[in-house]
Formats: structure tokens, C-alpha cells, sequence
């Protein structure tokens, strides 16, 4: 195995041993501490919502976070975003064991409390430059998406707007995220502000989502309940 210390080329970085999680920026080792909570849960709903999506419609391949994505050779740059789509026709230029050469159609950087504007603006630079078609850039504490695009202004979606796949993965749409989610509970249908849900909403046993599922799961996945829910009289 390589020592950190000397890594500077991709073959170097894949054969490394020890470092934990790190991205080569132009011969240059970068490490990067773990990400916190609420940053694993919000990488792992897109990814999920993502991931189902992409396979009912046989659109591509979807990658969880760490997967290593070859931008640059001469100074060598490896960046690994926290979620990533390959469109299906690609498959061939990216079946590879080792890290894949090039940029992902869309790539998803969650941001970190370690992350700086002048980090995350140095990857959204190599994203596109690289030739990704589209990235999202996930603020949880915000509570926003900024949306990049190769020659196209960032546009930042906020809380009632909606996060859209356009031609990059045709079809995929989600809230950033709806206000107020209705849940259920206890096989009775609860509304986070006690209004009674729409005719017809499916009541399921127990507590977890029912419709649309959002960008932020603090609200609607992993078993949360709504903010301080009560059961409506339906």
C-alpha cells in the first residue's frame, strides 16, 4: 500500500491505505472528516428516492456516497460527491472495479459543517467542468437546494418548490419539502396542524409517511413525526 504522505496520482490514491475518507483536488490529498447525522440522513433519502426511481425505469445507475469519480489527470483530481446518477447508456465507459473515469450525470453535494463557500465553489467547478449535467447542492440547515447547471446560473429552491430530474433523469420530482407533511398514526390519519387530509389518503397502521415523500426526512422519513401532530376527526 502507498503512504499518505506521497499520494499525488489516482493509482496512488486507490492502492492507499489508512487516510479514511479524502478527495485528490489537482495532486493534492484533502481529507474529510465524518459527516454528522442529519447529513447521512439527507444524503440517504435522495439517494433511496433516487435509487427507486432510476431502477423502475431503467434510466442508469445510481452511486451511495465515497464512490470515486476521475475529473482531472496532470495535476490527477478525485472527487467523491454523496450521491451520483450515471445515465444507462454510459454503462460500458463505467463498469470499473476501480474509481470512474469522468464525471456522473448528476452529482449530489449534502453540505457539512466542515464545509467552506470557497470548498463547495471549488466543487461545483470541477462538477461542471468535468461535464456533469447537473448539480445539486444540499443545505440541511437551510433547508434549500442550489441547482447547478453547465452556463446557467445557480438557482436555489426553497421550502414549497420543487426538486426536478429535468432531462438529466427524466421524471424525478421532489418537494424542498412540503411544510407541513400529513402522517399517520396508530392506524388513524394524523395532519401535522390537525387539518384533516385529502379524501381518499391511505391510513396505515403505526407511524410513518403517506404520499409524497420531501428532500428532508426530518419531516417525513426515518420515523419522525410531523410537528406536533393531532389526529384529525377522520
Amino acid at each position: 500500500m502507498e503512504k499518505a504522505r506521497r499520494v499525488t496520482t489516482v493509482e496512488q490514491l486507490y492502492t492507499v491505505d489508512g487516510v479514511g475518507p479524502c478527495e485528490l483536488v489537482r495532486g493534492q490529498l484533502v481529507r474529510m472528516p465524518p459527516a454528522g447525522g442529519e447529513h447521512g440522513r439527507v444524503a440517504f433519502n435522495l439517494a433511496r428516492e433516487l435509487g427507486v426511481h432510476v431502477k423502475a425505469r431503467g434510466l442508469g445507475t445510481v452511486y451511495a456516497a465515497e464512490t470515486g469519480f476521475v475529473l482531472g489527470r496532470n495535476p490527477d483530481t478525485v472527487r467523491a460527491p454523496d450521491v451520483a446518477f450515471i445515465r444507462a447508456e454510459r454503462r460500458g465507459e463505467t463498469a470499473t472495479a476501480r474509481f470512474i473515469p469522468g464525471a456522473p450525470d448528476l452529482a449530489v453535494e449534502v453540505l457539512s459543517t466542515h464545509d467552506t463557500h470557497r470548498s463547495l465553489a471549488a466543487k461545483a467547478a470541477d462538477w461542471l467542468a468535468a461535464g456533469a449535467r447537473l448539480l445539486w447542492v444540499v443545505d440541511p440547515e437551510a433547508r434549500t437546494v442550489t441547482v447547478h447547471r453547465p452556463g446557467a446560473e445557480p438557482l436555489v429552491l426553497g421550502e414549497d418548490e420543487r426538486l426536478d430530474g429535468d432531462d438529466v433523469v427524466p421524471g424525478f420530482r421532489l418537494p424542498v419539502p412540503p411544510p407541513h407533511p400529513p402522517c399517520v398514526r396508530a392506524g388513524r390519519t394524523v395532519s401535522s396542524r390537525g387539518h384533516s387530509p385529502p379524501a381518499g389518503m391511505p391510513v396505515v397502521a403505526g407511524l410513518r409517511p403517506v404520499g409524497t415523500t420531501c428532500v428532508f426526512p426530518s419531516s417525513t422519513y426515518g420515523g419522525m413525526p410531523c410537528d406536533k401532530p393531532r389526529l384529525s376527526s377522520s
